[in-house]
């Protein structure tokens, strides 16, 4: 009898015990996976899937640990099991440690690439794999306990796999048959050096990992409670003070290393929980004990919930729960919704659409689950100003007396917006329904920002220029419910812009196309009547190298220069020499990993100097004085000149100084290669003029940025565009419709320098001008 087929044979009295619903698999066939699968819906609790929501939150993204917390009773230690090819229609389940299962070993550690052999990435599974360690079939394919499989992967110099790893095929095909049997998962979470940066210890700020849950750490317990025996503010190295939750003073015969399923019992016996990665960062919990300043500790990530009627929440207000633990969920949107969506008349007049829900739709969920549960209707978990205005009152489950999960987009201090409009392709060869560009652009805008945005928490420093980042995607309206998924993960806001060159023009046949003006007003918004703020407006496809953001800030710091605008030219990466993914057909979570490690040779590439320079402009950074006053009217993105118009809006409006134009360079910005995907399809004159009046085409001389003879519908429309924003406002005015009332001054003072462009810019247009002009 072959080895594999007496291993099998034996194992099914081994595991006979374990119920039906556990049974050893001898077929893949759809009949034997739909038999376990409706067996194991009868006799275990469902596993809730980490949704893709979860990335939008301020932390270290993990991709392998997705397993919520353990449902099973106190009284019976049980860890997940998983069917070992990673069919995702049959349910996993979770099972006593002591029990017998099979068990399969991943390791994303780089030491063990290339070694014995015994290591090594499965063909057919997906890029963002870790190792898979190959199984000695005579001594090694043994059922063991929870406890000897882990050991059993630790002494290989690895772990268990986790449940995502399994389901992505990275341990197919490992030996001993374990693909067709269920296997022992790992969780993990992350935990971080307990100090947030201040001893000097050889270690980094934020140094962080993903541990699995079942080991040891140390643990620090946090509190928004008040002060009571036991708990204090440790602020000593804090440099907001204001921000710090009490953390518990913990007792020499306290001091153990926990697992994070021990580490959550203890916090929660001292009526506290599992400080979150920003009190380790802000420096909240030094001091409290125990040496944990210098060890990893656990951490957890907090969200805000409040009560889901109008009034105080708990302790007169918001509080900051855990976002593993359950609560309701009330949705709001201001976008137009479908079935099931209403205006409360209890509420205030400006409140937005709330969503009401049924029976079957009351859970208590998580907050990943719960941002994805109001995306999935269309809308998104409502603010707690909206909830003290009463804009979801009576929305069903009884959820009004109960604590709901609240969006937290709300802009404080001053914020750099970064604003940018990402367009939808949902037939893209790659990363539909967006592009690679977008994608690398928008894990990296991700990622810096919450470099900058942690930085600064833990690092203030009090004549910074900005201090905070906050990612605005506008998007057209028409193109809002196919992309807002993919978009919520990485934008802190997405808004609909009311208009595109499709809605404004349909008797033109062109690309649909967003307005500038529309697009930074989407920026502006978020920040309602505030005065003092920057707001930085890029390209969907132009991504930030990294330490971006600081160095912006640097900048605009530098001679006390926060007032003058900025702008930066683009670096062009070759991608012809990286490792570019050939199929991105998986779900959101295989996509965002292949951008990270495409961001990852990016940035390694900018490193070695592997980019060219590129002269245009693509990148503009201005205080909230100076966008005020101007406007760019009808001028839409996607093709020539809006970049240049809006150059020399920054040079007669904001004083811009040469110098603070920035050339390419590695601190600044990127695109993967030179595609010029803006390029339109040229028509010869007369298909082309034909289709504008007269008075429009003249409109044609008067814009002082256009060189070349428009040849396509985008640019002369965008041509047209351009001489009305420079028509005077009034009849014998010099002052233009760019310039907003109040402005003229700023405007006139350099009035002259305008006023040669446009003349050189008719001269070189004498040659094809007259086809623009009545005869």
């Amino acid at each position: 009898m072959p080895q594999n087929r007496r291993i099998l044979f034996g194992l099914v009295a081994t595991t006979a015990a374990v119920g039906v619903r556990r049974m050893l698999l001898a077929s893949t066939s759809d009949e034997s996976l739909t038999f376990i699968q409706n067996n194991s819906a009868r006799n275990s609790r469902h596993l809730l899937s980490v949704v893709p929501g979860q990335f939008s939150d301020p932390k270290t993204v993990n991709i392998r640990g997705t397993v919520e917390d353990n449902p099973s009773s106190a009284e019976v230690d049980t860890k997940l099991v998983h069917l070992g090819i990673g069919d995702t229609k049959v349910e996993p389940f979770y099972a006593p440690v002591e029990e017998a299962h099979a068990f399969k070993c991943c390791t994303h550690e780089p030491a063990n690439r290339g070694g014995s052999g015994k290591w090594s990435q499965r063909p057919g599974g997906a890029t963002w794999c870790p190792l898979s360690y190959n199984m000695i079939e005579e001594e090694e394919c043994n059922l063991l306990t929870f406890q000897k499989a882990n050991d059993f992967c630790a002494s290989k110099g690895g772990r268990l796999c986790t449940a995502d790893e399994l389901k992505g095929g990275c341990a197919k095909g490992n030996a001993c048959g374990f693909d067709l049997q269920f296997v022992w998962t790992a969780e993990l979470r992350t935990v971080y050096r307990g100090n947030g940066g201040v001893s000097a210890i050889p270690r980094t700020w934020g140094e962080h990992f993903d541990a699995v849950t079942h080991e040891v750490h140390g643990v620090k317990c946090c509190s928004d409670d008040g002060e009571r025996p036991g708990w204090l503010k440790h602020t000593e190295y804090a440099p907001h003070p204001d921000r710090c939750p009490f953390s518990y003073k913990m007792a020499e015969e306290e001091c153990k290393l926990l697992t994070f399923k021990e580490a959550t019992s203890f916090c929660a016996a001292k009526g506290g929980r599992i400080c979150s990665v920003n009190d380790i960062l802000a420096r909240c919990t030094i001091g409290n004990g125990c040496g944990f300043d210098n060890e990893y500790v656990w951490t957890i990530d907090l969200n805000i919930i409040h009560l889901g009627r109008p009034g105080p929440g708990r302790l007169g207000g918001n509080f900051a729960a855990p976002a593993h633990e359950e609560r309701g969920a009330k949705c709001c949107t201001e976008q137009e919704a479908g079935l099931g969506w209403s205006k409360k008349p209890q509420g205030e007049a400006w409140c937005p659409l709330s969503y009401n829900q049924v029976g079957e739709e009351c859970n208590y969920m998580t907050h990943p689950v719960a941002k994805e549960f109001c995306a999935s209707k269309g809308g998104r978990l409502c603010t707690p100003f909206e909830l003290q205005s009463g804009c979801a009152v009576s929305t069903g489950c009884n959820f009004d007396s109960e604590q709901v999960w609240t969006h937290t987009s709300e802009v404080r201090g001053h914020p750099l917006i970064h604003v940018f409009s990402p367009y939808y392709n949902p037939s893209a060869k790659l990363f539909a329904p967006l592009t690679m560009e977008q994608w690398a652009m928008l894990v990296s805008a991700k990622t810096e920002r919450d470099r900058f945005n942690q930085e600064y928490l833990a690092n203030t420093n009090p004549n910074a220029v900005f201090d905070s980042v906050v990612l605005v995607c506008a998007v057209l309206k028409k193109d809002f419910d196919g992309m807002k998924a993919s978009l919520a993960p990485y934008c802190d806001i997405i808004k609909a812009l009311p208009r595109s060159t499709k809605s404004e023009h349909p008797d033109l046949e062109m690309k649909d196309l967003p307005y500038l003006q529309d697009v930074i007003d989407a920026g502006r918004s978020v920040v309602k009547d505030r005065q003092d703020f920057h707001l930085m407006y890029t390209n969907s496809d132009i991504a930030p190298t990294e330490n971006f953001y600081q160095f912006v800030e640097r900048r605009l710091r530098y001679k006390n220069r926060h007032t003058e605008p900025l702008i930066v030219n683009r670096m062009t990466m070759n991608t012809k020499d990286m490792a570019l993914p050939t199929n991105t057909d998986g779900p959101f979570r295989v996509k965002h990993v292949l951008a990270t490690n495409l961001v990852e040779q990016v940035k390694y590439a900018v490193k070695r100097g592997e980019w060219e320079r590129h002269p245009g402009h693509d990148c503009f950074i201005a205080h909230s004085s100076i966008w005020k006053s101007m406007t760019f009217g009808d001028l839409f993105l996607g093709c020539p000149p809006w970049s240049g118009i809006a150059v020399y809006a920054f040079y007669v409006m904001g004083n811009l100084d040469s110098k603070n134009i920035i050339a390419s360079n590695e601190h600044g910005t990127f695109h993967l290669d030179d595609s010029r995907t803006w390029h339109h399809v040229d028509m010869t004159r007369y298909s082309l003029l034909k289709q504008f009046s007269d008075a429009d085409l003249e409109m044609v001389t008067r814009c002082p940025i256009i060189l070349k003879e428009p040849k396509n519908t985008e640019s002369v429309l965008s041509a047209i565009n351009c001489g009305k924003l420079f028509m005077p406002r009034e009849e014998g005015s010099e002052v233009p419709k760019l310039v907003q009332p109040g402005y003229e001054k700023n405007y006139l003072k350099n009035y002259m320098e305008y006023k040669s462009m446009r003349d050189y810019t008719l001269r070189r247009k004498q040659g094809w001008i007259r086809h623009f002009i009545k005869n």
